[in-house]
């Protein structure tokens, strides 16, 4: 499993990330082949293996500079981690290293499952290639071990400090959460079919808001929960992969999409 059950916060993120790249703000760049409409297995590994040879070349060729580190107790740890992700919020180079490397005394698993969620909620479509290398290296515990889980942590940290920062996928989330005007349209557009839903996330005379919201409920609100959209909405995973390879996304994007998808 790439991203735990209990990190939602990095599945949902996914689905604001889904819909920025439509926005006049990004580009693409040709999409993986798709069987059945939904991206190979074998292809997402090979982006894999490619994500670690560019993190891993990277993390090879960084000259770190010595860091004082704080020995910290189990009670610490949450705070620590907190430091961590507002360091790369603000782009603290230095703190944000440092604290990836004071939580990986305790717990490097939670270090690299908060370096996710970091990537996606803080740096989003500023830096997609940032936030693949992310998912990737968190995917492979193994590879991590091998290589040394604190300087990784360490590094990937200064990656996402140094990226330019994006909160769009945050703020698309919150645009359908707290906008109680919605209602009627959640009720209208939870029964509708997946072209229908389909052809609202493209509609660019929509508002940001509807297409928001159909972004959603095609990715199935019964994976991605929300607390005003059904439970019962469910939707394949086909249909919302379908869609993004039809618009071209780019590797990096599908590969995000993919890898914060709900049982993965």
């Amino acid at each position: 499993m790439y991203i735990k059950q209990g990190v939602k916060h990095v599945r949902y993120m996914a689905i604001g990330i889904r819909i920025a790249p439509t926005l006049p703000i990004a580009s693409h760049a040709g999409s993986i082949p798709c069987s059945d409409g939904t991206v190979r297995p074998n292809l997402l590994k090979s982006l894999d293996q490619l994500l670690w040879e560019h993190t891993a070349s990277g993390y090879l060729d960084w000259k770190q500079h010595s860091h004082q580190q704080i020995s910290i107790t189990k009670a610490q740890k949450w705070l620590n981690i907190s430091a961590l992700q507002k360091a790369v919020r603000r782009g603290q180079v230095e703190r944000a290293i440092q604290f990836a490397k004071q939580g990986c005394q305790l717990d490097a698993d939670h270090v690299f499952r908060r370096l996710a969620v970091c990537a996606l909620e803080d740096v989003g479509i500023g830096n997609l290639l940032a936030v693949a290398c992310c998912l990737a290296v968190l995917g492979d515990k193994r590879r991590r071990k091998e290589v040394g889980e604190t300087n990784l942590a360490a590094y990937l940290a200064r990656m996402l400090a140094e990226s330019p920062k994006s909160r769009l996928a945050c703020d698309l989330l919150s645009l359908v959460e707290y906008n109680p005007s919605l209602k009627p349209l959640i009720t209208d557009w939870a029964s509708a079919s997946d072209a229908e839903l389909s052809k609202h996330v493209h509609d660019q005379s929509l508002t940001i808001e509807n297409r928001m919201l159909a972004t959603w409920l095609l990715a199935g609100t019964h994976r991605f929960h929300s607390a005003v959209l059904p439970k019962s909405n469910y939707r394949p995973r086909a249909a919302y992969e379908r869609d993004g390879c039809r618009q071209n996304a780019s590797h990096s994007l599908l590969h995000c999409r993919s890898r914060c998808r709900a049982g993965q």
